[in-house]
């Protein structure tokens, strides 16, 4: 699953692939890699493709996938922040775009909606943009 996922990125950035996100369908495999690969190295390696992808401007749809937890794929996102893996305007960027995601988010859920709000401002603050 990690290889192929990879192999989405790598035709994403050169251009060669008719993949899009306007169903959030590749948010949701990267949601998934996410998921499936949180520690060791298959976590790093997830980490590394989801760095790629967040910073991509199709990335974080309006779709959100069925029995889906926002705030903890936020808090995955957000980590690459931390962890100085997206650094930079690209961070200022991600925290803004991921504020306007959630904004977007279909359910009702005021405390997911909460939670996502704390870890965004908490990062925007760690920038020093917040």
């Amino acid at each position: 699953f990690l290889l192929a996922v990879e192999g989405l990125l790598d035709a994403l950035e050169r251009g060669t692939s008719a993949a899009r996100n306007d169903s959030s369908q590749t948010d949701s495999v990267l949601i998934n890699l996410a998921r499936l690969c949180s520690t060791g190295s298959n976590g790093f390696r997830a980490d590394d493709a989801l760095a790629r992808w967040v910073v991509r401007p199709e990335a974080l749809g309006a779709q959100l996938p069925p029995n889906f937890v926002p705030h903890d794929y936020i808090g995955r996102i957000l980590s690459l922040v931390y962890a100085k893996r997206v650094t930079g305007e690209e961070a200022i960027s991600l925290c803004r775009r991921l504020r306007a995601w959630r904004d977007r988010w279909p359910h009702d859920d005021p405390v997911a909606k909460a939670k996502g709000d704390r870890q965004i401002t908490a990062c925007e603050g760690f920038l020093g943009n917040g």
